[in-house]
């Protein structure tokens, strides 16, 4: 078998070096006009063999050809592996796709020109630029992702449709997936291309690279899950939002039935049928829009109601059925924590009132997650803020909540602020622990006369704190609190903050 994985060609920007695809590009037609008229080669791709068995005998023909095309012998080798992209697999995006260094492809291709490609790479900030051609023409590209030719030869699904304009690509050939959304007509062609690492981690997995930064976080996100707390994953495009949840989803109980409802398929849980009893993947169509297939879960007995990405309005329908269900989660595109709420009422202001956006939403949601992309640091993407609701609304209208933890920008470090709601409390007593007092990181202990539910195995503290010191929240704080907390007529300042803080509190909330 060939070892072209390995091979990864790039295109430096600084010294505009092209790729071999784009550089031997008139001894690569030659050969690719010749060799499908070859019988050899026709036999080859209608055959039996698997996908990378047949890449390996035309790759094997196009070598010891090449000299027939002016390619030398010290260029033979590479100069197969692009011929062989052209005859059976993507063309020339395989060479973009084969370089790891990559995580975004964009594509912009009008009849009569060169395609239009921008490229992001990991561990950069701006995006690269060029015009080389990914195929042998437009219909050969859109042939390559809609018919996905390399994906029929190895015998796996074709899933793009009109009304569904998406396909994900599982090719034998690379350890990544490759998620491409395109428009097109005859003459142009639109494509955005995502590139995301093969395997679906756990919690377990994403601790080790650093996503989350603490243990005390990881144990967190366990209990979180063990009390079946309704959360959301917020962050900005890149930043790792369905990661997170993928990963989330693969720690919950094997025998949670997932009904998962995404526009564009990413998470793709059913590839891990080791970690899940049950799961119903489901996109949405024209008959049966995002909010139709959420109303629907219900009637599936679902434990836990997954959205891929909230867009539109069908967070409405998510709100009542997660409030149902118990333990659901989705993800929202947002670029810093604060603008979380304003981006909840964007999508739902044209059904609901503000105030009815923010009591659906404070009503429904137990943790915000927030994920951030930086790349001065290692590693870039990481978990940075993590925000409980209270249940309350300030005078403002807005949710009132406390940040668990959060980034400070002067020590470049995720923080955690030693805030312990009594509702969260409530909330995770179910599982057989609660948090203790520590300034360091989140902490937990066993409740005593509850069992230890057995997700939680291993998180409990070797050294128990003590329990907690019953006081009322100190007055030196009352300026910041006069700030933060307005408490409506109805709910006095004190009884406010007793109801909030508990005798386990110490801190301050915010309000939305």
């Amino acid at each position: 078998m060939s070892d072209y994985l390995a091979m990864a060609p790039r295109h430096d920007s600084s010294t505009s070096a092209a790729p071999l695809y784009w550089k031997l590009a008139a001894q690569r037609q030659k050969a690719v006009d010749r060799l499908q008229e070859s019988k050899e080669i026709a036999d080859i791709i209608q055959g039996a063999l698997s996908y990378l068995d047949k890449r390996e005998a035309i790759e094997n023909i196009a070598r010891v050809r090449a000299s027939e095309f002016a390619v030398g012998a010290n260029m033979a080798k590479e100069f197969a592996v692009i011929v062989a992209d052209d005859l059976i697999g993507l063309g020339g995006l395989e060479t973009l796709i084969r370089d790891e260094s990559i995580y975004n492809i964009t594509i912009k291709w009008f009849e009569g020109e060169d395609a239009q490609i921008g490229l992001h790479r990991i561990g950069g900030d701006t995006k690269e630029r060029f015009n080389y051609p990914l195929a042998l023409n437009l219909s050969t590209l859109r042939e390559g992702i809609i018919g996905n030719k390399a994906i029929r030869f190895s015998g796996q699904p074709v899933n793009w449709t009109y009304a569904s304009p998406h396909v994900t690509l599982y090719l034998p050939t690379h350890k990544i997936r490759i998620a491409a959304n395109m428009l097109h007509d005859n003459k142009s062609i639109i494509v955005s291309v995502r590139m995301n690492r093969t395997g679906q981690p756990d919690l377990d997995e994403i601790y080790e690279t650093g996503m989350i930064p603490s243990r005390g976080m990881y144990n967190f996100l366990k209990v979180m899950l063990a009390s079946r707390a309704n959360f959301l994953v917020v962050g900005s495009v890149g930043s790792g939002k369905t990661t997170l949840l993928r990963s989330l989803l693969h720690s919950v109980d094997y025998h949670d039935y997932l009904y998962v409802v995404e526009d564009s398929p990413e998470l793709d849980l059913d590839t891990r049928s080791d970690k899940h009893d049950m799961i119903l993947p489901l996109v949405p169509t024209k008959e049966r829009d995002m909010a139709s297939l959420i109303r629907d879960s219900q009637r599936f007995m679902a434990d836990r109601i997954i959205i891929g990405e909230a867009l539109d309005d069908s967070i409405i329908d998510w709100f009542t059925v997660a409030n149902v269900t118990g333990g659901s989660g989705m993800t929202l595109h947002a670029e810093e924590p604060g603008s979380i709420f304003r981006r909840v009422k964007n999508m739902c202001g044209a059904k609901l009132s503000e105030r009815e956006v923010y009591e659906r939403l404070a009503e429904s949601v137990d943790i915000i997650l927030f994920v951030r992309r930086r790349y001065d640091r290692s590693p870039e993407r990481q978990i940075e803020n993590i925000w409980t609701l209270t249940r309350q609304i300030g005078a403002d209208g807005k949710p009132i909540y406390a940040e668990l933890w959060g980034y400070n920008p002067l020590t470049h470090k995720v923080e955690w602020k030693s805030l312990i709601p009594d509702q969260l409390q409530d909330k995770f007593a179910s599982t057989g622990v609660r948090l203790a007092l520590n300034d360091l990181d989140a902490e937990f202990i066993s409740l005593p006369g509850r069992p230890l539910d057995p997700l939680l195995k291993g998180i409990l503290s070797h050294s128990p704190s003590p329990p907690p010191v019953v006081s009322e929240a100190p007055e030196t704080e009352s300026s910041d609190l006069d700030d933060d907390i307005s408490p409506s007529d109805e709910t006095g300042k004190e009884d406010l903050l007793k109801q909030l803080f508990g005798s386990s509190m110490k801190g301050i909330f915010n309000g939305g």
